[in-house]
């Protein structure tokens, strides 16, 4: 191929009609060259060259699939150059293309990619002219290509090594940019997804410290193409899981202004609503109502209950609710209720709470208390509303609780409340009687001998002060509800007459009047001489 009718691509910088021509003329050389000619493999990089910088001014993907079958050519020999390893660059970048546009995920593009962006990189000696140039931006590019393939692992836990990996990928691109530019921007936010990421594998919390440093570095200066909203979701989701974590207050204080902050930029009220700018509003809630239950920080109460009450009227809400934020929201809500004693909000808790407790996962914590509650709870209602669907609810949770390996107070808690439930359904014909009944009330009796007797040797005592096991207010709350009814119930008990066997009314507070009935025995026993 003669030199001088070499329209070398890096003489100019083309428009597309001048990259387009120079790409003719030089087909037609290729054309005119022989098969041995050794500038072929040059004449063929250079037509890959153009066709891809074609693709990119106009998007065109003719261009690209010519610049692939240009560069697969180009590279067909086994002779290797410098300049070889710049077209082998360059084929990295349009693998990377190719694997963008396809219409589902293809690792193997991806892990070929990799595998020309490393290559190009070790053919990229420190003193060749090329690396200054090209060496940055190949370790820019493989480090896309390894966050890219550990989003296509089946999970974080099964690509091991590929988020450590994928971070010092991160790391070794980031030493070729200088702070505050745009490609530093994204690979912070990379880095801060990547060791999140990790700490789903490690669960040390100094990786969400990390991780929250990285998405702080990439929101300095954002440049414009970084989706700086979503990064502040990152950010606040890091500062979420470390104040759960450590239990940190100011934590997480900071990750709801970061939520709020999110979802405020991200224009979340439109039908195309960024995914996570729900998620932000959930957990902004949520946090709030930790900083109450678990802080006793009273302040956060009426925000809280005014944006759940917001969140919750939008369409499917509460059917899109992680149970732990299910579970949450309806204890919140039962406190309302109490306070109010409306009972229309009682049931809406009531449904968050059976929500969470049919979907509860490993993830999502501790059962025990959601199906406990649950239960409690629906057994209160029942004394109002006899609606067959809450001994269901009841049934149902301490079934739960009874297969499990549970503590003695739980078991003794629950089997008392499923033998009373499955007497109900009985009573009411709503289940046959099988044979369970008899059991489960023998097992009942059994449980309240054994709280009795603990009582009587002092391995148990009744404080009816506020428990920090349970941290809820009325209801749902302590014992305030529980010392008003025994105030109320030992005031009667007292002004019974001594040896009277008239029938007082020592009942729980209640509904229906046909429901009236005595709770604790039809008299006060004659008192013994003194």
């Amino acid at each position: 191929m003669p030199e001088d009718q070499d329209p070398s691509p890096d003489v100019v910088e083309p428009t597309d009609d001048e990259l387009r021509a120079n790409r003719a003329r030089m087909l037609e050389l290729i054309a005119q060259a022989q098969t041995d000619d050794p500038e072929l493999p040059y004449g063929w990089g250079c037509v890959g060259e153009w066709s891809f910088h074609l693709y990119l001014l106009l998007g065109d993907e003719d261009d690209l699939r010519q610049a692939a079958d240009a560069l697969d050519r180009a590279l067909a020999g086994e002779d290797a150059d410098e300049v070889s390893f710049v077209w082998r660059l360059l084929r990295g970048q349009v693998l990377i293309e190719r694997y963008d546009l396809a219409d589902a995920p293809d690792p193997d593009l991806l892990a070929r990619a990799e595998r020309e962006l490393l290559d190009a990189l070790a053919g990229l000696t420190p003193d060749s002219p090329h690396t200054a140039g090209n060496a940055p931006l190949a370790r820019l590019l493989v480090a896309r290509v390894a966050a890219g393939r550990l989003r296509l692992a089946e999970s974080v836990a099964a690509a091991t090594p590929l988020p450590e990996t994928a971070v010092c990928r991160q790391l070794d691109a980031l030493a070729d940019h200088a702070p505050g530019s745009d490609e530093a921007a994204e690979l912070h936010d990379r880095l801060g997804d990547l060791v999140y990421a990790r700490y789903e594998v490690t669960e040390d919390p100094e990786d969400l410290v990390l991780a929250a440093e990285h998405y702080r570095a990439a929101l300095v200066d954002a440049p414009p193409g970084l989706d700086a909203p979503l990064t502040r979701y990152g950010l606040a989701t890091a500062l979420f899981v470390h104040g759960r974590a450590t239990a940190n207050r100011r934590q997480l204080e900071l990750a709801r202004i970061e939520f709020d902050r999110a979802f405020a930029d991200g224009d979340d009220e439109g039908a195309e609503a960024p995914w996570w700018t729900w998620e932000a509003r959930v957990r902004s809630v949520f946090i709030r109502a930790v900083l109450y239950f678990h802080w006793k920080d009273r302040v956060q109460v009426g925000p809280a209950l005014y944006d759940l009450d917001r969140l919750l009227a939008r369409p499917d809400s509460e059917a899109r609710l992680r149970p732990m934020f299910a579970d949450t929201f309806g204890r919140l809500l039962y406190d309302r209720a109490v306070e109010r004693d409306d009972d229309v909000d009682r049931d809406r808790a009531l449904a968050l709470m059976r929500s969470a407790l049919r979907g509860w996962q490993p993830e999502d914590g501790d059962l025990v208390p959601v199906a406990l509650l649950l239960a409690t709870c629906q057994k209160t209602r029942y004394q109002r509303d006899p609606d067959p669907d809450r001994l269901t609810d009841i049934v149902d949770a301490t079934t739960v609780l009874l297969d499990r390996d549970v503590e003695t107070w739980v078991r003794q808690t629950a089997r008392p409340l499923l033998a009373w439930a499955r007497r109900e359904q009985v009573r009411r014909e709503l289940v046959e009687e099988d044979g369970t009944l008899a059991v489960l009330e023998a097992q009942a009796r059994e449980d309240l001998s054994e709280i009795l007797e603990g009582v009587r040797h002092g391995r148990i005592f009744l404080d009816l002060d506020e428990s920090d096991d349970f941290p809820f207010v009325g209801e749902v709350a302590g014992t305030a509800n529980a010392r008003r009814t025994f105030d109320t119930l030992h005031g009667q008990w007292r002004d019974t007459e001594p040896g009277c066997c008239t029938r007082p009314a020592l009942q729980w507070p209640r509904g229906a009047a046909d429901r009236r009935r005595p709770r604790l025995g039809r008299c006060r026993p004659t008192c013994p001489p003194s």
